[in-house]
């Protein structure tokens, strides 16, 4: 296979600077969108013009189903007719605009449905690229990372020092979701990962898989 290539976007700036991937194969052009929430039409000129332009994408997959990760997802199906794929445990949030909580932020937040429901051990194939999904619970029931070789995309489970919370100061848990399960998941599923492993979070700066494990203040072993 041809190495991936792999853009990013700071988007949803009304909600916490969101980034939106695209995970692209040169060989055939065809691309995965991840996290696409843009939320007013100059963030989407730039995520078309920046990320999807020159490329056929074939899924849109959302990590999980906070409203700072899916709150453009319906707009970006229809215009890239491409299918919307995420975790069924995440449903709920997906769906329900007061168990995600996007009214205390502003908004209204829902999609339609999804196309494709995915399972740990899933593989979303495009191009020449093989995907593999990985069910990381813990900030929400349904969160999931995306796996290639060297690359990790960790929705928003593992950051650059720090990780996923499970509540907003203020105004109480985040449904469904589980500290203690999360570093579980962190421990059990992505620190067995190769050191080297770039992973890219739904937020803040590139980070490798050998730095968290070490170094991470909330789930280093």
């Amino acid at each position: 296979m041809t190495a991936p290539r792999i853009a990013s976007l700071g988007v949803a700036r009304s909600w916490t600077w969101t980034r939106c991937y695209l995970i692209a194969d040169p060989a055939t052009g065809s691309a995965v969108l991840v996290d696409p929430a843009t939320t007013d039409a100059e963030e989407r000129r730039l995520l078309e013009s920046r990320l999807v332009a020159d490329w056929k994408v074939t899924a849109i997959v959302l990590t999980h189903g906070h409203p700072d990760h899916i709150s453009d997802a319906d707009y970006w199906r229809d215009r890239l007719e491409a299918p919307l794929a995420g975790h069924p445990a995440d449903l709920p949030l997906f769906t329900d605009p007061v168990l995600n909580m996007s009214g205390m932020f502003g908004g209204n937040v829902s999609i339609r449905s999804l196309d494709m429901q995915l399972a740990d051990g899933s593989t979303i194939v495009s191009g020449s690229m093989r995907l593999e999904v990985l069910h990381l619970p813990g900030h929400s029931p349904g969160s999931i990372g995306l796996l290639l070789p060297g690359h990790l995309f960790s929705g928003d489970i593992l950051f650059a020092g720090s990780v996923g919370i499970d509540a907003i100061p203020g105004s109480g848990p985040l449904w469904g979701a589980s500290f203690e399960q999360e570093i579980r998941s962190i421990r059990t599923r992505i620190f067995p990962l190769p050191p080297g492993t770039v992973v890219h979070p739904g937020h803040g700066p590139d980070t490798t898989v050998g730095v968290e494990r070490a170094t991470n203040p909330f789930a280093a072993l």
